[in-house]
């Protein structure tokens, strides 16, 4: 309570200096980096291409921010403020698994991993096993939802607030259920070797999926932001920040920011979603094409 009340208002200045160390975010960031440097290592060893500025742009994207939200003012003042709650879960739950899915972790994997000849095609069935699992964004999606709307409306933010390491541990259930749907929808190899990538079908279910997903998103925002609900069995009356937004006009801009980031990473994805589908519809008339005249080859020679 003492730390609490000590806290200065938060400007732009308190917010650019005030750090706090969250160890599980930061070494689950290092593993994170280390390891997909590391596998993009032995893939180009391999011979396979990899260019560097897609593995720095999902650094930054991932792993970094990932560090940054949780160490940030936002794992401070998120004590004494909603937004800053609000904020962080959108940044975890929504762009860092988006940054992490734009490294191709999947398909990373999959060129990174030998393939044993004495084990016959099993490991390509467990490869293709694993794919049509991620390979279901609607999951990510509806578990996305759920978990924001379970942390905002249950005891689960109570605890958070009162425990450092239930809010750490709730960063990283953020991540992993955003993942979800970030993997399948932003990485180009989740569904490779099955159906979903070739099948023009496939991409534009995606599209549909990626445009429900942006209005799904908005669920948790609205509700916290006008549902008028007390969050956390009203923690911020009780701990109000002077100087700081009402509790009501907090919990509206927490709100609000909820679902301005949701909607701006829901963007590129739907537009990635629309290039991917055009691109597999014209494969698929281009394969549709040359078995057709094949087939009129075949007919003539008979």
């Amino acid at each position: 309570m003492t730390l609490l009340a000590a806290l200065p208002p938060l400007t732009t200045a308190s917010a650019l200096t005030t750090w706090t160390l969250d160890p599980l975010a930061v070494g689950l960031a290092v593993v994170l980096a280390v390891g997909q440097v590391a596998l993009v290592l032995r893939v180009r060893r391999r011979g396979h291409r990899w260019p560097w500025w897609r593995v720095a742009v999902s650094v930054v994207l991932g792993p970094v921010l990932l560090a940054l939200v949780s160490c940030s003012f936002t794992g401070v003042y998120g004590r004494v403020a909603f937004w800053p709650v609000a904020l962080a879960a959108t940044l975890l739950l929504v762009v860092v698994p988006a940054g992490i899915a734009l490294g191709d972790p999947v398909r990373l994997v999959r060129l990174a991993s030998p393939v044993s000849s004495t084990s016959g095609p099993r490991p390509r069935h467990l490869g293709r096993a694993a794919a049509r699992v991620l390979d279901a964004p609607v999951v990510g999606a509806l578990a996305g939802v759920a978990v924001q709307l379970a942390y905002y409306l249950t005891p689960w933010m109570t605890a958070s607030l009162r425990s450092g390491a239930v809010r750490s541990l709730t960063g990283v259930v953020l991540v992993g259920v955003g993942a979800l749907f970030a993997v399948p929808a932003f990485g180009s190899a989740a569904a490779q070797g099955t159906a979903a990538d070739g099948e023009a079908g496939a991409w534009g279910l995606r599209v549909l999926l990626a445009s429900v997903d942006g209005l799904l998103d908005a669920v948790p925002g609205l509700v916290v932001g006008v549902g008028g609900v007390a969050l956390a069995g009203g923690w911020y009356a009780h701990h109000h920040l002077a100087g700081a937004l009402s509790p009501a006009d907090d919990q509206l801009l927490g709100g609000t920011l909820a679902v301005a980031v949701a909607e701006v990473v829901a963007a590129p994805l739907l537009l990635s979603a629309c290039v991917r589908w055009s691109r597999a519809d014209a494969a698929q008339a281009a394969r549709e094409d040359a078995a057709l005249d094949a087939a009129e080859r075949l007919q003539r020679r008979g």
